[in-house]
């Protein structure tokens, strides 16, 4: 093979080759459906943490609604927080008793 004809096959080869992306692709967030109407919510904390301890902060109160975020009353200053980083709190009140048939 000659050098002239192993220049127009890498060229070929070259052209023929889609660039790589250079963006990650998106993943998809869970959001959960019941924090649209939740009073209150827990946010996610990504520090260190130590053995025990919980994941979560709060409960916070919402003060406002937007789509990709909320605004939340956090130790008497208005934050705004990720949607991404919110879990919704259940009071007692609202809990849903299922009764099991027995087997």
């Amino acid at each position: 093979m000659d050098l002239t004809s192993y220049a127009n096959r890498l060229t070929n080869a070259m052209r023929s080759v889609k660039p790589a992306s250079t963006r990650p692709p998106s993943t998809d967030v869970l959001v959960q459906p019941d924090l649209r109407y939740s009073p209150h919510v827990f946010i996610r904390r990504y520090s260190h943490r130590r053995p025990f301890e919980s994941a979560y902060e709060g409960p916070f109160k919402v003060l406002q609604r937007e789509s990709k975020y909320h605004i939340v009353d956090k130790n008497e200053t208005n934050d705004s927080i990720s949607i991404d980083r919110l879990k919704a709190e259940y009071l007692e009140g609202n809990l849903v008793y299922v009764d099991f048939l027995s087997v």
